[in-house]
């Protein structure tokens, strides 16, 4: 799933980090068993607008992938991962469903038209939108527990 366990900081006593691995927590007393993270809560967490195809918004996120090149998300990106790209056109929505990934979050505020929403819609696959840069999406993902392969 997105991660395997979480560990105290040992930085900052009171941050509970996500782990990804072995690195940094001991088993046992340090790790904590953990839940998946569910594509409804990294919307809520992130504030994101959800501007197509609102299913299946309670599925756990497996990891994320974040970049603009259609050809390296779909060598990197893997089902059920979120996508993090400031693309907004159809061929976006292609990758989407060819993968199956559990959705697309569209950075800087690049609102897709209305054919790749209705595209979006067709094939079922849930555009969300911020107006965060890319950076920033990726690092409150990753402070959500959703890391890449």
């Amino acid at each position: 799933m997105a991660f395997i366990g979480r560990c105290r900081s040992s930085f900052h006593p009171g941050i509970v980090l996500a782990v990804y691995g072995s690195n940094g927590c001991k088993a046992g007393k340090d790790a904590e068993p953990v839940t998946p993270v569910s594509l409804s809560k990294v919307i809520e967490h992130l504030k994101l607008e959800v501007l197509s195809s609102k299913e299946d918004v309670e599925r756990p996120i497996e990891g994320g992938y974040a970049g603009d090149l259609l050809s390296c998300a779909m060598r990197g990106a893997k089902k059920n991962y979120v996508w993090v790209t400031l693309q907004s056109h159809t061929n976006v929505v292609a990758v989407a469903s060819l993968l199956s990934l559990a959705a697309v979050i569209i950075t800087e505020g690049k609102r897709p038209t209305p054919e790749t929403l209705t595209q979006a819609e067709k094939e079922k696959v849930i555009l969300l939108l911020t107006s965060e840069d890319t950076f920033s999406v990726v690092g409150r993902l990753y402070l959500l527990g959703i890391g890449g392969a």
